[in-house]
């Protein structure tokens, strides 16, 4: 009788150890496609930059992740300003540009974006993922 009881409380508590386990492993998933708060911040802080110089009357913006970089593309009626956002730690990042585009753009803007040498964005394969 008491390896019955000792079987059922050990049942339960399994089960519960996993019904657990699989919500943890859910939400960590659910999390995963989120972009970063500082990549949002990122985005929004070269957009400003792009309507506060006001030379670009068509603009679109977007970010994603590529490999394991996270880029903001915005498009400007023909032309694709591609940078890298490094986050430094929480609430703390470093904008680079990653293509000829934008590093024309960012002096236009007056913004410091300059190339990281030690990029490994693909550059093809990011226009085509964020395009």
């Amino acid at each position: 009788m008491l390896t019955d009881k000792v079987n059922r409380i050990t049942n339960k508590l399994f089960k519960y150890w996993f019904v657990l386990i699989l919500a943890i492993v859910g939400i960590a998933f659910l999390r995963s496609g989120e972009t970063p708060q500082e990549v949002s911040a990122a985005q929004s802080e070269i957009w400003n930059a792009y309507k506060g110089t006001g030379v670009y009357s068509k603009l679109a913006c977007r970010s994603g992740q590529v490999g394991a970089n996270w880029l903001v593309l915005c498009e400007t009626g023909g032309n694709n300003g591609l940078y890298e956002v490094d986050i430094q730690s929480e609430g703390r990042f470093v904008i680079y540009a990653v293509n000829g585009t934008a590093k024309t753009h960012a002096e236009k803007m007056g913004k410091p974006y300059h190339f990281n040498r030690d990029s490994s964005v693909d550059i093809g394969q990011a226009l085509k993922e964020l395009g």
